[in-house]
């Protein structure tokens, strides 16, 4: 079967509407745009899942984002 998932499946569906908007947009700090340090802090303040902030860019990635620089 696998190994568990680090976020459940309803939070995870939570966490990637909430990526659609901004931090502040969902109630969460004062932050335009979403960064890995963010989202970090979102996750261990709003749901208590610590991720290291390379296995969130992982995670990202396979839910089809990328990262781009603010111009």
């Amino acid at each position: 079967p696998g190994n568990v998932p680090k976020i459940p499946p309803a939070v995870q569906r939570e966490i990637l509407k909430a990526l659609q908007s901004t931090p502040q947009a969902v109630g969460y700090g004062m932050a335009a745009n979403w960064d890995s340090r963010v989202l970090q802090a979102f996750l261990q303040d709003r749901y208590h899942i610590t991720m290291s902030r390379g296995a969130l860019r992982k995670w990202l990635t396979r839910h089809g984002f990328s990262w781009t620089r603010p111009t």
